[in-house]
């Protein structure tokens, strides 16, 4: 099989190259500069994005606490749930409060298997 070349003169190519080369540039300025405004946005506004973020994030744990409340189910998984029943403590007049069989929420979160629940005494002196 004979193999063909082409012999091509190096000036014949260089304005392709050249347009080429700008054209790249042209391209690497403008996303250089698109960044560059987006994050000068983004400062200005870090402020108000900051308390946005906190604002979500306590509406998230009041929703996730009502919905916990609401359907008295705490799922660790897909594949595994369990029947939390719910409920805000009473503080009597003596400022003692008295829960029995609690589970932190956070542990229900960790593990496959139910934490021992214990029964919590606030306020109460011996």
């Amino acid at each position: 099989m004979d193999r063909f070349f082409a012999a091509v003169e190096p000036h014949v190519l260089r304005p392709e190259l050249d347009a080429y080369a700008a054209s790249e540039g042209k391209v690497a300025a403008f996303v250089n500069q698109t960044c560059s405004d987006l994050m000068r946005e983004i400062r200005a506004e870090m402020h108000n994005i900051q308390k946005s973020m906190a604002v979500v994030a306590r509406l998230d744990v009041l929703l996730a606490r009502s919905r916990m409340m609401d359907e008295g189910y705490y799922s660790i998984n897909d594949a595994t749930s369990y029947k939390v029943v719910g409920q805000i403590p009473l503080i009597g007049s003596q400022g003692v409060v008295d829960v029995e069989g609690f589970m932190h929420p956070m542990l229900l979160e960790v593990g496959t298997e139910l934490p021992v629940p214990i029964d919590l005494k606030l306020g109460e002196k011996n």
